[in-house]
Formats: structure tokens, sequence, C-alpha cells
């Protein structure tokens, strides 16, 4: 048997032993936790880093994309957008569309707002460009115009003076300038309507004529003329109008009545009617008639002051609308297509206010003013029970020219063959005649002297 103290040591022995053991583990034991901590906190970080490398990877891979999304929508402004607005606003091609976006996610970002700016500044740009060359061509093409209206202007004075000089001349003869007036009335109407077209007014102030000459004047002015026909009623036939309306209301006319036969199959019927404040003129023809966009589209063009794009006309037969417009604006009347046609074709009402009505002039060539004469002058309203018909088978035919210098048409009838020796004289006298007229006719071009246009009467 072990004795006592030998038990006591091996038990204190054996207890150390447990403690250090015990001490041991405990601090094998936080060493771990520690080198675990340590592998967590490592772990961690590496999946950190590896998650922000992703983050890192995402966010190039977006930016990539986006600027392949804004390259190609700088690929698409340059290429498909910018030159399709040069067609529309520069060109002004009607059947090309200006495009959107090729991203249309861009929508309201700044990048889409600095695009359409660009846009909007190219769209100014032309505006100004094309305001000032229009400009410079209106003032090149008016000046540019004088001369050749001196020109028609003292052809027409000495086609007029050659048919008075010569009113015993044969048929032929007369017929012959009738032909030569008319061609050059054609080409008075054209270089006004240029004048109209380029801002200016015509060049051309007239006295004081009646609605019979104004009507007669505007159916000279017309290719087609002997296809119009004027219902004349002397009641408002002989009405006179102030003679700084009657160009430009002869102007507009002649417009309304080539338009009506042009597209009109049988003839044109020209009216005058009185109305509650003023006179209108009634132009109806045959042709297909207007639907109802035309039907608007005209009566806004006639009521509107539009001066034309001379660089950038629309078609030649689309011009007359504007004209009348700038010419109602510019001097107060009004024309308007009417629903309504009694042919089924087209109505358009010129309506030549009461302010533009004056009195008949004297002698002296100036209306008969009364001592408290009004603004607005109260008229007989009485009407004929049967009116004159003028036109291509009228029955009251009138002088080739008024005294205010509008050309009148009529048809010319062929006479019965004269005997033999009748002809060889006519023809004799026709020869002679006709070297003078030309001759006239040459000098007239040549004359130094004449009057400028402006104030001009024709």
């Amino acid at each position: 048997m072990i004795s006592d103290p030998l038990w006591a040591s091996a038990t204190v022995v054996a207890a150390g032993w447990g403690v250090t053991a015990t001490i041991g583990f405990v601090r094998a034991r936080r060493h771990g936790d520690r080198q675990a901590e340590r592998l967590e906190r490592t772990t961690g970080a590496l999946r950190a880093a590896e998650a922000a490398a992703r983050e890192k990877d995402d966010a190039r891979r977006r930016a990539l994309d986006q600027f392949e999304v804004l390259r190609t929508e700088i690929e698409h402004f340059v290429g498909v957008r910018l030159p399709a607005h040069v067609d529309v606003h520069a060109r002004q091609d009607a059947g090309v569309r200006s495009p959107g976006l090729a991203h249309p996610e861009l929508a309201g970002g700044a990048f889409a707002s600095q695009l359409e700016a660009i846009l909007r500044i190219y769209e100014e740009t032309v505006g100004i460009v094309r305001e000032r060359i229009a400009g410079s061509a209106r003032v090149a093409v008016k000046n540019a115009l004088d001369e050749p209206q001196t020109l028609l202007v003292r052809l027409l004075h000495a086609i007029s003076a050659l048919h008075d000089q010569h009113k015993n001349a044969p048929p032929a003869y007369s017929e012959g300038l009738m032909k030569l007036d008319h061609r050059a009335t054609r080409g008075f109407q054209a270089v006004q309507r240029l004048r109209v077209i380029c801002g200016s007014l015509p060049g051309i102030q007239r006295g004081t004529a009646p609605i019979r000459d104004i009507v007669e004047g505007a159916r000279g002015r017309v290719e087609a003329y002997q296809t119009i026909r004027y219902h004349y009623d002397h009641s408002t036939g002989m009405r006179w109008v102030d003679g700084r309306s009657v160009e430009a209301i002869t102007m507009a006319l002649a417009e309304l009545l080539a338009n009506a036969a042009d597209f009109s199959t049988r003839q044109v019927d020209v009216s005058v009617f009185d109305a509650a404040n003023g006179f209108a003129i009634v132009v109806d023809d045959r042709g297909s008639g207007m639907n109802v966009y035309q039907r608007e589209e005209a009566n806004r063009l006639m009521s509107h002051n539009t001066v034309l794009d001379v660089t950038n006309l629309p078609d030649a037969r689309q011009l007359g609308f504007p004209i009348i417009g700038r010419l109602a604006k510019e001097y107060g009347f009004k024309a308007e297509v009417d629903p309504h046609s009694s042919f089924g074709g087209t109505r358009v009402v010129l309506l030549i206010p009461t302010h533009m009505i004056t009195e008949e002039p004297d002698e002296s060539g100036l209306p008969s003013w009364d001592a408290e004469r009004r603004a607005n002058p109260d008229f007989s309203r009485a009407t004929p029970a049967t009116p004159t018909l003028l036109g291509p088978a009228g029955h009251a035919p009138l002088p080739p020219r008024t005294s205010t210098g509008l050309p009148k048409r009529q048809r010319v009838t062929e006479p019965p063959p004269p005997p033999a020796s009748t002809l060889r004289n006519a023809i004799h006298l026709d020869q002679e005649s006709l070297a003078r007229g030309l001759n006239n006719v040459t000098g007239a071009f040549r004359a130094a002297d004449a009057e400028a246009p402006e104030g001009e009467d024709h």
C-alpha cells in the first residue's frame, strides 16, 4: 500500500498534468478560434473583392453597352436623321418624313435633348439663309421685271394706236392686231403675276373704270377667252370702280377666269350682282368641282397675304390663289369659293366692297363728286328685265379697248368674200398698213422717252 505522502505527490502531479492539459487545450482552442476568425475575415475579404471585381466588370460592360448605344445613335443621327432633315427643311421634299431616335429609351434624356437642339439650330439656320436668299431674289426679280413691263406697256399702246389709225383697214389687219394685242396682254399679265409673287404691288395705276371694263379686261388676259361668256347687265356693269383698285381687281379676276377655263370642259359664265355691301362678280365653270378640302385650302390661300419664296415656287397652276389672296388683303376686296354651283362645277365670288365704288367720271376724267358725298354712297338698285349678253355670242359689241386701257375681247367672224378687184386693193392696202404698223411697233420698243411703268395707263 502506497503511503499517504506518495499518494499525495502523485495526486499533485496528476492534477498539475490535468491543469496543464486543460490550459493547453484552452489555449489551443483559443488559437483555433483566432485562426478561424482570421480565415473567415480572409474569406470575407476575398468574397468582397470578388464582388467588387464583378461589379466593376458589370459597370465596365454597362459603360461599353452605353457607349455602343450612343455611338450607334450618333451614326443614326448623322446618316439618317440629319439627311432626312435636310430633305424636309432645305429641299422641302414633301415625301420625306423626319425619323426619330434609333434607341427610344434615350428619349427625354440629356443626349437626346442635345440632338434635338442641333436639329433646331439647323432649322433656324436654314430659315435665316432661305429668307435672305429669297429677299435678294425678290428684289432682283422685281428690278428685272421693270424693263419688260415698260416694253409691254409701250407695245400695247402702239397696238392701240395702230388700230385707231387704221379703222378702215381690212378685217384681216384688225384681226391680226387683236391677236397681237391678246398675246401682249397675256405677257403683261405674266409680268404682273411675278411682281405680286415677289411681294410687290401691280406696277400700273389705272383710271376709274366700270365693272364691265374690268370683266372684259380680265377676260382678255386668259388664253381661252372665247370660252368665257359675260352676262352683261347695265345696272351692274356700269358701276364705276376707283382707279386705285382697278388693276388689282382685274388681275385677281383674270386668275379666277384662267383657273375656271383651264378646269372647265365647256363655257365659263360670268355675272355681276348687286350685293348688300358691294357688287359681286360670280364666276361659274362646268368642271368637276372641288372637294371640301380643296375648297377650304383655296379659301385659306385667298384670305391670306402670302409672299411666296421665289427660290422654291410650287406648280405655276397653284399660284393663282396666293396671288389673289395677296391682292385682296392689300386692296380690301374679297374672293371666296362658293360650295354651291348652278352647273355642278366650281363657283367663285369676287366681292367689290362699296367703298371702292365711285361715280362716273365727267369729261375731265374725274368723278363728279357731290358736295356732301358719303364714303358709301347709295345707288339705285333697279335691274332691267332683259340683260345684255357680251362674249363670243354677244349682241352688244364693245370697242377693242376701253378709255382706261383695259382690253376687250370679241370673237372675230369671217366676212363674206369680197369681189376680186376689191380683194386686190385690200391686199395692197394691208401690206402697206402692216409695214407701217411694224415700224411703229419697233419704234415703240426703242422709244427712250416713254413713261415708267408706275402710274402708266395701259
